[in-house]
């Protein structure tokens, strides 16, 4: 395993397994142009607030040594922001778009989730843009946001044991 990307994420090498799988399909260009095999477009981690997930996001983006886009719901028409961030994460050959706690942005105004939706349904097919978001609160979410296709892969990321 590949211990410079997970330097400072103790515990969890289930999870970082599957990741490092994830990464490894990603960057292999034969098996990201095979149209047989579907790799996974979004990752949503999911867990109890302070277990981790957001720090396991930011360390495993930064791995793939590409542009980061970060939906933050900072900007006054967050609709805008997030087409704005799909739009420039497509233009590279490798992106990777962030939502941390998806729950709280898709709550913000009533047409957000509908967008985000949208958006996550014109990735490339060939997967150049890889979204990754965190939530504390599965169950709120629709499941028709994070269905396959969107979110393909859904990792529990509970408390760390000693």
């Amino acid at each position: 395993m590949n211990n410079d990307i997970f330097s400072k994420v103790l515990g969890y090498e289930d999870e970082k397994k599957e990741l490092l799988l994830i990464r490894s399909w990603i960057l292999d260009e034969k098996i990201m142009n095979n149209e047989k095999l579907t790799v996974p477009k979004g990752i949503l981690f999911y867990g109890e607030p302070g277990c981790g997930k957001t720090l396991i996001l930011r360390e495993y983006s930064k791995s793939f040594n590409c542009p980061i886009y970060v939906i933050d719901g900072d900007k006054e028409n967050l609709c805008n922001e997030i087409h704005e961030v799909f739009e420039k994460a497509r233009k590279e050959k490798l992106a990777i778009v962030l939502i941390d706690e998806i729950d709280l942005l898709i709550g913000k105004l009533p047409n957000v989730e509908r967008t985000l939706q949208s958006e996550l349904d014109g990735i490339n097919q060939n997967g150049h843009v890889l979204v990754m978001a965190t939530t504390n609160h599965r169950r709120k979410l629709d499941d028709a946001l994070v269905r396959t296709g969107r979110f393909d892969r859904e990792i529990l990321i509970s408390y760390p044991d000693r």
